[in-house]
């Protein structure tokens, strides 16, 4: 039981990872202030967005209710156990984010461009997509490496079952909310729904069927992560 919910587990992170970069390209995206305004004037587009990000906040709560408990024991097991690795792999995650902000923040300080498409503007954001999935990747790999490397008893193991639901259930959520949100700017605006203010300038239905789809395969993942995790619970117990 205890291995197959570690699997459940891995899984989910990359599946948390993967929700991240798409909210945080919703939120990116409608920053512009077409959106804002298409939301002021039409209730639908703004509680359909309000909805997501509500759902996105409690997803991150709820990753964090789960992943405390978790880190506090490896933090524990490894000054009793005199394992650094333990407390190195746990300091990964924070310290790969914070930097890749940043340095996005530095590169967004000191260099503008007037033209959107240009080579310079390409290359930088290229540059800083490669180390956002930098990032990404050294996240994923220090959780499921801490994941495989704890001595995590199936005491800490169960409870992570409830919080796995629950994000299940947010990642639902924020996906039909931004179904929902992309057809009501359909709907109520179709010169923005059909123009280029997607993400980098580009075309705004694609950054809106990519995002869905994104946040589809989340949903999926993390349901059939929880399922596999539940029935394992459940046949330890019988």
């Amino acid at each position: 039981m205890p291995d197959r919910i570690r699997g459940c587990l891995a899984v989910t992170a990359c599946a948390i990872t993967a929700f991240a970069i798409a909210t945080a390209g919703f939120q990116k995206m409608t920053e512009d202030p077409a959106f804002s305004a298409a939301a002021h004037n039409h209730p639908a587009i703004a509680a359909s967005s309000g909805l997501l990000r509500a759902a996105a906040v409690a997803a991150g709560i709820t990753v964090l209710a789960g992943a405390l408990p978790l880190a506090w024991n490896v933090i524990r097991q490894a000054i009793s156990a005199h394992r650094p690795d333990l407390i190195r792999l746990l300091i990964i995650p924070p310290a790969a984010v914070t930097g890749w902000l940043a340095i996005v923040a530095a590169i967004a300080r000191v260099y503008q461009h007037s033209h959107v498409h240009s080579a310079a503007n390409i290359a930088t954001v290229a540059a800083m997509a490669l180390l956002g999935l930098a990032a990404a990747t050294a996240c994923i790999w220090a959780s499921v490496t801490i994941l495989h490397r704890a001595d995590l008893t199936p005491r800490i193991l169960r409870p992570q079952v409830i919080p796995m639901a629950i994000f299940t259930a947010c990642t639902a959520v924020t996906t039909a909310a931004d179904i929902t949100w992309g057809l009501a700017v359909r709907s109520a605006d179709s010169p923005l729904f059909h123009s280029d203010n997607g993400l980098i300038a580009t075309s705004m239905p694609l950054s809106w069927i990519a995002g869905v789809a994104m946040l589809t395969a989340v949903t999926v993942v993390t349901a059939s992560a929880t399922v596999r995790a539940t029935r394992a619970l459940n046949t330890a117990q019988g």
